[in-house]
């Protein structure tokens, strides 16, 4: 089994398990992430809420969320020029020089 396969299967669960809205349940260990957090978000993305966003930002202490204009859900290969920049300029440290 191919490693794109075996993660598709092992995202199966995560994927299933949503609340009435359609919003992912995941938010419940973001708290445990103890390192700095941009989500980008594609402003036309349909297969998940903006709201989903929303939380992992509000679950994650320092968290920063960013919205994509004119991306869906994958951003990194609709602009990923523009998702490096984005990511490097709020890298802490050297990454960020």
């Amino acid at each position: 089994m191919s490693a794109l396969a075996k993660s598709q299967v092992g995202l199966a669960p995560v994927l299933a398990n949503k609340d009435e809205n359609g919003v992912l349940k995941t938010a419940a260990r973001m708290g445990e992430v103890r390192c700095p957090v941009l989500v980008i978000w594609g402003e036309q993305d349909r297969l998940l809420p903006r709201v989903q966003g929303e939380r992992w930002r509000d679950a994650i202490d320092g968290a920063e969320l960013e919205e994509l204009a004119d991306t869906g859900h994958h951003p990194q290969y609709d602009k990923p020029e523009e998702v490096a920049g984005m990511i490097l300029e709020s890298a802490p440290g050297e990454l960020s020089s």
